[in-house]
This record gives C-alpha cells, structure tokens and sequence, in this order.
C-alpha cells in the first residue's frame, strides 16, 4: 500500500520533512481517515477493522494522532477492530510530550524483533516488565513466518502462529521483494 510513498525517516522533527514526505503523509492522512469515515457510516452491528501499516507516521503530527485516538476510543461503539502494525515495537512507545496509547490496545502481538532496544519494548507493551529482556532476545529473534507473542484482551500471553487463509493471499500480503 505504501510503494511510491516517501515516507519521513523516524528521527526528524514533521518541521524537517521534505515536500515530497509532506504529500506522502498527507496522502496516508486522507486514505486512513477516508477508510474510518466508510467504516463509520457502515452498521454498527457489523464488524468492520481498519488496518493502518506504519501507523507511526501518523502519530508524527497532531491530526494523525487524533485519527489514531478516535479510531482507538470509538472502536468498541463502532464494532470496529483498528489494527496499527509497525516493524518495531518502539514506534508505539509514548515519547515524553504523549499519553500511553497501548494501554488502548485489546490485542497486543509481537513478532521477530532483532535488537534490545525492540525486545525491551515488546516486553513493556506486553506488560512483561519483570522479565529479563536478554532472556528473550535470542527467543525473539528466532520468530520467523508469524511466529511470536501475543497478551490477549484478558491479560493472557502465550505464543501465537499466524497463518494467512487462503494461502494464495500471501502474494498479496507478501513485502519481500521478488
């Protein structure tokens, strides 16, 4: 979904971003909230889920965030399942001028992270902070192919093997270039 997107490096301030960037996280903005808003309009006994890649990058600026909050707030109300996915777990961490959002979160997975820094926070989100993240560095940088952790909305966590129903949407779900 987001080849051609010129999307910011993590670091920069949003003030540093180039014009390109910019138009690319304008065009994320319009396509996530466009899908919140048909998701919305949709019954509310239906269940419906919105899935946002890299949703760090709307979490960079101030109406992104507010996007992420409502679709987080509204979700039960809504029956809406929002799944913000990012590679590294640090990227849901609150940052000193935030609120911790991944309290918000009902499901919580984790999958291969390769750094300590990654384990570390996995460990946080999860809520495994009596845990020795050396433990689980190896363990966590064995996961492969949907492999990992999840903590369920009870607090339970255990691991968890993804598998992707027809196998043929693997060509479609699949980032690793051919």
């Amino acid at each position: 979904m987001y080849r051609g997107l010129a999307l910011p490096e993590k670091k920069p301030r949003k003030e540093e971003w180039t014009e390109n960037e910019r138009y690319s996280v304008a065009i994320m903005y319009a396509v996530a909230t466009l899908g919140l808003r048909q998701l919305m309009a949709l019954p509310r006994g239906m269940v419906k889920v919105l899935g946002i890649g890299e949703a760090w990058v709307l979490r960079r600026f101030e109406q992104g965030q507010r996007l992420i909050n409502e679709a987080m707030r509204f979700s039960r109300s809504e029956n809406l399942i929002p799944v913000l996915a990012s590679q590294n777990a640090t990227d849901f961490l609150p940052r000193t001028d935030e609120e911790d959002m991944t309290g918000l979160f009902a499901w919580k997975l984790m999958l291969h992270l390769e750094s300590t820094e990654q384990v570390q926070a996995a460990l946080r989100i999860l809520g495994m902070t009596d845990e020795n993240p050396r433990d689980w560095d190896k363990r966590f940088a064995e996961y492969a192919n949907g492999l990992g952790l999840v903590r369920d909305p009870e607090g339970r966590i255990g691991e968890l093997q993804v598998e992707v129903l027809p196998h043929s949407l693997m060509d479609v779900f699949s980032s690793t270039p051919k």
